[in-house]
């Protein structure tokens, strides 16, 4: 078994966000049916008020953090003028949402592979490239929209269940509501540069899942 998931069959996985987020978390779609959007589509301030709708949506289900689908195409989202001109729809990571400050940890015992901050409207802000091998399966995951203030160095080994980061607030996190995105990339999707790509094209989607597959495994939900 040296292909991701199957690799993971049997293995411990640290939650992302920590013991303390144990429940179970809400549903947010971001794909161009979803009603949360329509705070984000109609005012000049659609991030605050995507913001808003989320943190509304999950006090009515008791929920403290909310995840988005894999994939989901976005065509309609407002911040992805670059992606849409270059017609890369298709989400191929997912959003996990929770408050700023959040701090994450990793899933697996890792080796910080990359860290950056990419300051532009729309991007990822700081992010964060963890590599893994578990029984000779080498594969990566990436987190964008970090407090870039917050890193630890490249080329650190962590252990699974160590904090590696926080949730950026939008000062630092590419001007985004409050989330973690999370992609996994096989080894071929990180040599062929997909840690920089967080969409891709309908003719990519074909295949999408031999580059970035669903990064859902490596998310515990309890």
């Amino acid at each position: 078994m040296n292909n991701y998931p199957l690799c993971l069959i049997g293995k411990e996985i640290y939650p992302v966000l920590g013991q303390e987020f144990a429940g179970g978390p809400m549903f947010f779609p971001l794909d161009d049916a979803s009603d949360v959007l329509r705070a984000e589509k109609t005012t000049k301030d659609g991030q605050k008020n995507l913001q808003l709708a989320i943190e509304k949506m999950m006090a009515e289900n008791d929920s403290t953090w909310a995840i988005s689908g894999y994939p989901e195409k976005r065509a309609e989202l407002a911040d992805y003028p670059l992606d849409i001109r270059e017609n890369r729809p298709w989400h191929i990571g997912v959003d996990i949402s929770a408050p700023k400050g959040t701090k994450l940890y990793a899933p697996l015992d890792s080796v910080v592979e990359e860290v950056g901050n990419e300051t532009e409207r729309g991007n990822y802000g700081g992010y964060i490239v963890l590599k893994h091998d578990v029984d000779g399966c080498v594969f990566y995951t990436i987190y964008g929209h970090l407090n870039f203030e917050k890193f630890p160095q490249l080329g650190a080994s962590l252990r699974a269940g160590d904090c590696f980061g926080e949730m950026g607030d939008m000062s630092q996190n590419g001007n985004w509501f409050y989330h973690v995105h999370m992609q996994v990339l096989t080894q071929r999707g990180f040599d062929e540069g997909w840690s920089q790509r967080g969409l891709c094209s309908e003719e990519q989607f074909v295949t999408i899942h031999e580059l970035c597959p669903n990064p859902l495994f490596l998310i515990v939900l309890r």
